[in-house]
């Protein structure tokens, strides 16, 4: 299955990070592919599973590759913005 496929998934995230949620919800629930979603595309932050959205290492990350979490402050708290507290 395509969408099971960690290079098939990476490639779609190079285009469009919203490809992110047609993945397989075992990639979106495992932590290192993730991570490695997020650093490619920041967006795919949106569509990986709940528990993730909260990680500090993988908002960081889609801080890092996009910016646009800083801009929006709903989206923070949405997306675990008290993973970013030290």
């Amino acid at each position: 299955e395509l969408q099971a496929d960690h290079e098939v998934v990476l490639t779609a995230l190079a285009q469009d990070g919203n490809a992110f949620q047609f993945a397989d919800l075992n990639l979106r629930g495992d932590r290192k592919f993730v991570l490695r979603a997020v650093k490619q595309n920041g967006y795919a932050l949106t569509y990986a599973m709940p528990e993730l959205r909260g990680d500090r290492e993988i908002v960081l990350a889609a801080i890092e590759r996009t910016g646009w979490i800083w801009e929006c402050g709903l989206q923070i708290s949405q997306f675990g913005g008290w993973a970013l507290q030290t």
